[in-house]
């Protein structure tokens, strides 16, 4: 697939363009790489759907449900193509019995959103109640941000 950079270069993207994706989806392997990624080695990653799967199990049964129930798709890396199908097949995988409902706005939305609920974030008149100075997280500890975060 061709593609130009902003400074004109045409360079041409083959199956590089769905591996990104693909690390979301693959646990990752504990063992150091055998060669660098460029060269087919692994660069380990995150399980994304186990990531949701330990998410909702933290809490009780019901907030398990809601929690399955409402997922939000949101930024870049949401807006690869059939990603939304993906995530629910492999969630469902992992939690056959479970009754999932994956929001996905549309992608120019997705790709902006991270961005804009920070941005968002940021202008509220409160956000600096939310901040944790380096002297607080020395002298409290981790524990503070569960609670000015609950």
């Amino acid at each position: 697939m061709p593609y130009e950079l902003p400074d004109g270069t045409q360079i041409s993207i083959g199956v590089e363009r769905f591996s990104v994706a693909e690390h979301l989806f693959h646990h990752p392997d504990p063992s150091p790489p055998t060669s660098p990624p460029h060269q087919g080695g692994s660069i380990g990653g995150i399980y994304l759907p186990g990531l949701v799967v330990d998410a909702a199990s933290r809490g009780d049964a019901d907030s398990k449900k809601e929690f399955l129930q409402n997922i939000v798709l949101g930024g870049g890396s949401s807006c690869f193509e059939s990603f939304p199908t993906r995530l629910e097949r492999e969630i469902l995988a992992m939690l056959p019995s479970a009754k999932l409902k994956v929001l996905a706005p549309p992608p120019n939305e997705r790709a902006l959103s991270a961005f804009l609920g920070g941005s968002i974030l940021a202008s509220l008149g409160s956000f600096h109640e939310m901040w944790i100075s380096k002297t607080e997280y020395a002298e409290h500890g981790a524990h503070l941000v569960q609670k000015k975060c609950p």
